[in-house]
Order: C-alpha cells, then structure tokens, then sequence
C-alpha cells in the first residue's frame, strides 16, 4: 500500500503499554514511601530521643522536601499513564485507518485503479473509443474513492496532532515536575 500512511500500530501500543506499566510501578513505590515516611514521623512523634537529636526547624524542612517528592512523583506517574494511554488510543486508531485504507485500496484494484502516495490513479494501458464508457464509470469509481482516502489520511493526520498535543503536554509537565525536584 502506497497511501502515505506512517505508524505501526503495534509499535504504538507497544510503547504506550510500557508507559503505563512504568507509571503503575511508580505510582506504587510513591504508595510504599509515602507509608514509609509517615510511618517514620509517627515514630519520630512517639520517640522523644529523635525529636530531641533534631531541630525542629530540620526536621519541618525534610518533611517538607519528601511530600514535594512524593508529589511530583505522583504527578510523573499521571502524565506518564495519560501518554500511553494516548499512545495506546492512537494505536486503535492507526490500525482502524490501516485497515480502511486496505479496504479502500481492493476496491481500486477491482476497478482497475491501484493508489500511488495517497492518490488513486488510472491503472497505465491502452484505452480505446470503444473504452469510453468503462473509462468515465473508472473515473467516477476513482473519484470517490479519492475522497474517502483523502476523508481517512486527514482523520488521521488530526488524530496524529492531537496525540502530538499531548505527548507534549506531558512531555512539558514532566519536565517541570523534574525541575521543581531538582530546585
């Protein structure tokens, strides 16, 4: 098929299966720490020898920086499950697309036409007087199929910048998270 359409839809689901398994386990271990780091301050309140080893100043401050790192990592774990599941969609999508064009495609090539780059276009030969009528049917059959071929690369081209949309999306929340962090 030569309907310009890029994508494997496997490679999508793929790759959006493994955002989201990766952000499952993060948002885990954010679930295990957090229980950890609360089981320590109550240990810390119930112990009076830490609390007095510690300033009450270092220890707000710490607790301060483990609930900022508790949060981004909760929030990298949302936008890594909404990318894959972006990722996952568009795969449905993809191979959908893929498969029309398929559809699309048999029928030209019963009608005597075969798709170039996302056109449909006369097969070559030699066309006679007698061809007129099969020739003006051929091209009302071309014309329509160019339209939903057409129909089909910009539904998918939209759907391809709304995944573009927001993969950067995440892509920007992400790196902010990241900043926030290191700050």
């Amino acid at each position: 098929m030569s309907a310009g359409l890029q994508g494997d839809p496997g490679s999508c689901s793929q790759a959006g299966g493994s955002l989201r398994r990766l952000s499952s386990r993060l948002e885990s271990a954010t679930t295990r720490a957090d229980r950890a780091t609360g089981d320590l301050r109550s240990d810390d309140a119930t112990s009076g020898g830490r609390e007095q080893a510690r300033t009450r100043r270092a220890a707000r401050d710490l607790a301060r920086r483990q609930r900022a790192l508790l949060d981004a990592a909760h929030a990298m774990s949302t936008q890594l499950d909404r990318a894959g599941s972006a990722l996952q969609e568009h795969s449905s999508d993809l191979a959908e697309a893929l498969q029309e064009l398929r559809d699309l495609e048999g029928r030209a090539a019963a009608a005597g036409l075969r798709f170039v780059d996302g056109r449909v276009e006369l097969r070559w030969g030699v066309a006679g007087v007698a061809d007129a009528g099969d020739a003006a049917a051929r091209q009302g059959v071309r014309d329509e199929l160019q339209t939903r071929v057409d129909r089909v690369l910009l539904l998918l081209a939209r759907r391809r910048a709304r995944l573009a949309e927001a993969l950067e999306s995440a892509r920007q929340a992400l790196a902010d998270e990241a900043a926030a962090v290191r700050r």
